[in-house]
C-alpha cells in the first residue's frame, strides 16, 4: 500500500495531488459542463477542462512537494506573508491570473488560472504553507456538498469568465440553461448502491472519487447527451504550450498589484503584474543527476537514525528514491524523519514519506503517541492532530491528547511560535470539542496580537463555520460542538467591526451571518441582517472595499425566504454600479441574486 490508511485518516499535512480543492469531479467535469452550456463545443470544453484538472498534476503546480510557494500560485492564493496568509474566495489574488489570460487571450494560461480561482472558494480560510491540514478529515474542503453556497458562487463566477473569453473573441454570448442550483444538487453526495459490490463505509465511499466521478459522467450525458468526456494527459504540442505559459506566470506579493477587475477584455499583455517574472538558472539536469545519486549514496552508509536527519535537511528531493525507501522505511527511519523534520524550514517532508512509502510495518500510532510529550511544540501539535483525525483512540490515548493540547494552548510561546502552532491546530469542532477544548480560548487571545489577528480570525471562522458532515455524533456531545460553534462565532460577532484590521474585518463580518443552520440558540436572520445593513451602510459612506465584500459573501447566505430589508437590498444595487466597487462586482451580484432575486448579466 502507498496510501497508509491512517494518514487518509489523520491528514497530517498535505493530501495527495488530488486533494487539491476542488476534485475531478469539480475541475473537470463541472468545467465542462459549464464551458458547453456557455457555447464551446465538445473539443474546446475539454480542452479547457483539461488544462483546469491538470494543473493537480504537473510537478511545477501540483500542491504537494512543490512547497509553499508553489501552493500559493496555484492553490491557495494569497499573500505569502508568513504572519497570516488565509485564501478568501473571489479575492485578488484568486482573480489575478485569470484576468491575466483573459487579457491576453491564452487559453492555457485560463485554464491553469480557472482552477486557482475555484480553489479560491473551496480553500478559503486555510494558508499556503501547511494547507488544509486538519480540516474536518483532511479532505473534506474539497467535498463542494460541504457548503453548497459557496460552490454556487464559484459556478457562477466561472460562468462570468467563459462568457468574457467568448466576448473577447467576438464569439456570441450564450445564455446558460444550467443553474447553479441544479450543479449544488448534481454536487450532493449521493452514496453508490451496496448491491454493486461498494463499500458500505460512509467514510470510504466519500474519499472515492471514481463514484463521484461517474455521477457526474450520467449528468453530462443527461446534459448533452452522447458526450462523455475522459480526462487524459495534454498533448506534447498543450505541454509545450504549457512550458511557455509557465516561464511567465506570477502572482503578486501585494493584493493592490493584483489584477482584480471583473472580468478582464483583451489588453494584451496591459494587465498590470503580466510582466514575466525573472527566473534563476538552476544546476544542469545532468548536474542535478549527479548531486543526487551523491546524497542518495552517502545516505546508504549511514546509520539510519543519520541517513534520515541527512535526507531531511541536505536532499529531501531524493526520497522517492526505493534506496532511500529501502534504507528508512523503518520504526527508526520514519521516527528519525518526524523529529527531523519537526526542525526543518519544510515540515511536509513527512507527509511526502508518509503517502509514498510502504510503511505497513511501521505502527505509526505509537510513533505519534510517543510525540505529545515533546518538548518541541510543532511536533507535539502534528503528532496530536495525527491521532486526534482518526476515527477512535484508546481512552488513554484521548486523555493524552487533551493534557497536549492544553498544554500548547496554554503555552507563553514567542510570536513566530505562536504562528507556526497555529497553522497546526484542528478547525473541526468535534475534535475540539473531544480532545482540545482550550483551542478556541487560544484563537480569542491572539485576536489582539496584530501579527496573528488575521489568521486567528480565519480559525475562529472555519471552526463557526464547519457544518458535520461524516461523523455520526452521540447525542451527549451535540451539545458541546454547537457550544464550540457559538463560542468561535461570538468571538469574532463581538469585534468592534470598523475598528479592524481589514484582514480580521473580513472574517468577523461573515461571521455576523451564522453559516451553520442546525447552531443552537444563535441569533435570528433578521438581527443578523440588521447588523450588515448597518456595516453596508457605514462601509459605503467610508469607501471600505474589503468590508463590502465580506458583507456581500455573508448576505449571499442568505436566500428570498429570509425577507432581506428593502434598503439592503436597494443599497447593494446602488454599490453595483459604484465604480469604487467595481472590484468586488461579482459577489455584490450573487448576493442580489441570491437575496432578492436579481438577474445576473
Amino acid at each position: 500500500m502507498r496510501l497508509p490508511k491512517s494518514l487518509l485518516l489523520a491528514g497530517l499535512l498535505l493530501a495527495a495531488p488530488q486533494a487539491s480543492a476542488y476534485d475531478t469531479d469539480s475541475h473537470f467535469c463541472l468545467v465542462y459542463m459549464i464551458a458547453r452550456d456557455s457555447g464551446f463545443t465538445p473539443d474546446e470544453a475539454r480542452q479547457i477542462a483539461t488544462m483546469v484538472e491538470y494543473t493537480d498534476w504537473d510537478a511545477r503546480t501540483e500542491p504537494v512537494d512543490g512547497g509553499g510557494e508553489q501552493r500559493r500560485k496555484f492553490h491557495f492564493p494569497c499573500n505569502s506573508d508568513r504572519s497570516g496568509s488565509y485564501t478568501r474566495q473571489n479575492s485578488a489574488w484568486g482573480k489575478h491570473n485569470v484576468n491575466i489570460g483573459l487579457s491576453i487571450n491564452n487559453l492555457t494560461h485560463l485554464g491553469l488560472a480557472i482552477h486557482v480561482y475555484q480553489d479560491s472558494y473551496g480553500h478559503e480560510g486555510y494558508g499556503q504553507k501547511v494547507g488544509h491540514i486538519f480540516a474536518k478529515w483532511i479532505h473534506s474542503p474539497d467535498f463542494p456538498w460541504r457548503n453548497p453556497g459557496k460552490f454556487k458562487t464559484m459556478v457562477t463566477n466561472v460562468y462570468g469568465v467563459m462568457k468574457q473569453y467568448r466576448i473577447n473573441n467576438i464569439l456570441a454570448p450564450k445564455e446558460p440553461v444550467l443553474t447553479p442550483e441544479y450543479f449544488a444538487a448534481c454536487a450532493t453526495y449521493v452514496p453508490p448502491d451496496w448491491r454493486w459490490g461498494w463499500p458500505t463505509t460512509s467514510r470510504y465511499n466519500e474519499f472515492n472519487l471514481n463514484h463521484r466521478i461517474d455521477m457526474w459522467m450520467s449528468y453530462i450525458n443527461d446534459k448533452f447527451p452522447g458526450e462523455k468526456p475522459v480526462y487524459e494527459k495534454p498533448s506534447a504540442a498543450v505541454l509545450k504550450e504549457v512550458d511557455a505559459v509557465l516561464a511567465k506566470y506570477a502572482l503578486p506579493e501585494k493584493e493592490d498589484e493584483c489584477d482584480a477587475r471583473e472580468w478582464a477584455i483583451i489588453g494584451h499583455l496591459g494587465a498590470p503584474g503580466s510582466r514575466a517574472a525573472e527566473h534563476s538558472v538552476g544546476p544542469a539536469p545532468t548536474a542535478l543527476a549527479a548531486l543526487d545519486e551523491a546524497a542518495i549514496e552517502r545516505i546508504q552508509e549511514m546509520p539510519v537514525k543519520w541517513g534520515a536527519q541527512y535526507l531531511v535537511n541536505q536532499a529531501p528531493q531524493v526520497y522517492r528514491d526505493p534506496r532511500v525507501e529501502a534504507q528508512l522505511g523503518n520504526e527508526t527511519g520514519f521516527g528519525a524523519i518526524l523529529d527531523a523534520s519537526s526542525h526543518s524550514t519544510d515540515p511536509t517532508l513527512a507527509a511526502r514519506v508518509l503517502m509514498n512509502w510502504e510503511l505497513s510495518a511501521v505502527d505509526l500510532n505509537t510513533q505519534w503517541e510517543a510525540r505529545l510529550d515533546s518538548p518541541d511544540l510543532r511536533l507535539r501539535a502534528l503528532s496530536a492532530g495525527a491521532l486526534s483525525s482518526q476515527e477512535t483512540v484508546s481512552l488513554a490515548t484521548a486523555e493524552k491528547l487533551r493534557l497536549a493540547y492544553k498544554g500548547i494552548a496554554e503555552a507563553a510561546l514567542p510570536a513566530a511560535d505562536r504562528l507556526d502552532i497555529m497553522e497546526l491546530f484542528p478547525t473541526s469542532p468535534e475534535v475540539i470539542a473531544t480532545y482540545a477544548p482550550a483551542t478556541v480560548r487560544f484563537f480569542q487571545g491572539l485576536l489582539a496580537d496584530p501579527a496573528a489577528a488575521e489568521a486567528a480570525a480565519a480559525k475562529l471562522y472555519l471552526i463557526g463555520a464547519t457544518v458535520t458532515a461524516t461523523l455520526t455524533l452521540q447525542e451527549a456531545s451535540v451539545a458541546e460542538v454547537d457550544a464550540v460553534r457559538a463560542t468561535a462565532f461570538a468571538a469574532l460577532q463581538s469585534l468592534a467591526i470598523q475598528d479592524l484590521p481589514s484582514g480580521v474585518r473580513y472574517w468577523a463580518i461573515r461571521a455576523h451571518e451564522d453559516l451553520d443552520p442546525g447552531l443552537h440558540n444563535s441569533a435570528s436572520d433578521q438581527d443578523n441582517l440588521k447588523r450588515l445593513a448597518k456595516i453596508w451602510s457605514d462601509a459605503v459612506v467610508v469607501g471600505d472595499v474589503d468590508a463590502l465584500q465580506g458583507a456581500a459573501i455573508a448576505l449571499a447566505s442568505f436566500d428570498l425566504t429570509d425577507k432581506v430589508p428593502s434598503a439592503l437590498v436597494e443599497a447593494m444595487r446602488a454599490s453595483l454600479v459604484n465604480p469604487a466597487f467595481a472590484t468586488i462586482g461579482l459577489d455584490i451580484r450573487y448576493a442580489l441574486q441570491e437575496t432578492a432575486g436579481d438577474k445576473i448579466p
